[in-house]
């Protein structure tokens, strides 16, 4: 399985959660104790999968971009092979005025 070693880490995380909530609800008899218990575990594990999921998000994000900037590059330089001589300089003055 070719896998993100991050998501073997929310695996992971998961895990721990199901193993604490095992043996939390086995040895404590309050919700308070449940809570102060598992809530510490939870929210660390939560913000490790948060962090994971907006990386990969990120990255998907980032990986569309350069590919729309790729093939602008590559329109661009279609373009400018078949521009006509004649034109150039009034076509590399208004192209200045993009920027």
């Amino acid at each position: 399985m070719d896998r993100n070693p991050g998501f073997w880490m929310v695996i992971a995380g998961l895990v721990t959660i199901l193993v604490a909530l095992w043996f939390v609800v086995g040895k404590f008899t309050t919700a308070a104790d449940v809570t102060a218990v598992l809530g510490p575990i939870t929210t660390a594990i939560a913000g490790l999968v948060g962090a994971f999921f907006g990386v990969n998000l990120g990255q998907q994000g980032k990986a569309e971009a350069d590919k729309q900037r790729d093939l602008a590059q590559k329109r661009a330089e279609f373009y400018s092979a078949h521009l006509d001589p004649a034109r150039k300089d009034e076509v590399v003055e208004k192209a200045q005025l993009l920027a």
